[in-house]
């Protein structure tokens, strides 16, 4: 006889398939996890707006500049008339960064007497989403044609202005 009988070697075969059933049983839930990990970020990248990156771009290497506005009517005004003001050559400006931040000066004189600032964030292909410092927050209105960015649309007390790229070339 060969030293082991029947019975052992059943006895070992039915230890071997309960080790492998226990590490079975220690695998199977980490490899759920990581399963449903993945889907998660997939889900999570595909929910983003793949143009987002593209739009924040845009308004990045671009200084804005009001070129006009309107009153609560619809009717056009002249932009002294929103600043309330004489100066003819006076001009705001929005400027957007690559760090999520952004100036938006809309008052007389040089931009460190009114700039505002804070945080925004590009929620859509039609919408920047405002954070300003002192806890204000609003929305500005993205207009596009043939997918380039052509103007931006700002509610400022109760005019809308319309800003669109500065004539001058000056990159941000």
């Amino acid at each position: 006889m060969s030293g082991k009988s029947k019975s052992n070697k059943k006895n070992n075969k039915k230890i071997r398939t309960k080790k492998s059933f226990n590490k079975l049983k220690i695998i199977i839930p980490i490899a759920a996890v990581f399963v449903i990990g993945i889907i998660i970020v997939i889900a999570a990248v595909a929910a983003q707006n793949p143009d987002t990156a593209k739009i924040k771009n845009e308004l990045c290497k671009t200084k804005w500049t009001p070129v006009s506005a309107t009153d609560a009517s619809g009717d056009e005004v002249e932009m002294a008339q929103i600043y309330n003001t004489y100066y003819s050559s006076y001009k705001g400006s929005l400027e957007y960064f690559d760090n999520d931040t952004f100036s938006f000066w809309m008052s007389p004189g040089v931009s460190s007497d009114g700039t505002h600032s804070g945080r925004y964030e590009v929620a859509d292909g039609q919408t920047v989403n405002m954070y300003f410092d002192d806890g204000t927050n609003t929305k500005f209105s993205i207009k596009s044609e043939d997918n380039k960015i052509i103007s931006i649309e700002v509610n400022y007390d109760e005019y809308q202005i319309i800003f669109t790229a500065d004539e001058s070339g000056d990159v941000v």
